[in-house]
């Protein structure tokens, strides 16, 4: 049986190692999008970026390596949009509406592609498993980040430590990503954020 060549992009086509991944990442998105996680096979995926199955094997190794790989790069370009909007804020009552406005914007447009899925990967993937914890970790991070600028700026006071606050909102939001997957009730969900944002709230002073 012949050997598949990995086939280098055209002259106008991406250059590099990471560029080229991207290009394999996005047109994954659009696949798992269309068809699920399931109908989802490396060979769409390698139709839709315009690459053979060679160069997708070559970069990803497997499709459960792309999957995961796939799921971690939209989280992080979602914290990259959560950041955006966090950037226009004054008060803690705007960094949290803010935040949970934007992370709910890409779950709702793109349910396919939240957090929670590289989380239910993690219990029978190590990888997905670090990657989960990582990105826990960073979302964390983001909103200790955001709230300390925001509580020196407004002088309000948070009457718990700013560290198990950050991690309450992490786990919280999970839980409402969760309850969405199973019930596709959008306004239940929606509900659940406001009344985390209200009790959240009862631990600030001005």
């Amino acid at each position: 049986m012949a050997i598949e060549k990995v086939q280098e992009t055209s002259e106008d086509g991406p250059k590099t190692r990471e560029e080229r991944k991207i290009r394999i990442l996005d047109a994954a998105w659009v696949v798992v999008n269309r068809d699920g996680f399931e109908g989802a096979t490396t060979r769409t995926i390698a139709e839709e970026a315009g690459v053979n199955i060679a160069m997708l094997s070559y970069y990803f190794g497997s499709k459960e390596t792309l999957l995961n790989e796939l799921l971690d790069y939209t989280a992080r370009n979602a914290l990259v949009s959560v950041r955006e909007a966090l950037n226009q804020t004054g008060t803690v009552a705007e960094v949290l509406r803010n935040g949970f406005a934007s992370l709910w914007g890409g779950i709702y447009r793109h349910p396919a592609m939240m957090p929670y899925n590289l989380v239910l990967r993690s219990n029978y993937d190590l990888v997905a498993r670090r990657m989960s914890q990582a990105l826990f970790l960073d979302y964390r991070a983001t909103i200790v980040e955001y709230l300390s600028r925001t509580l020196a700026l407004s002088g309000e006071e948070i009457s718990v430590p700013l560290e198990q606050f950050a991690h309450f909102i992490v786990s919280s939001f999970n839980g409402i990503m969760m309850d969405y997957m199973i019930y596709q009730d959008v306004e239940k969900c929606e509900q659940q954020q406001q009344l985390l944002l209200q009790m959240l709230l009862t631990l600030v002073r001005p």
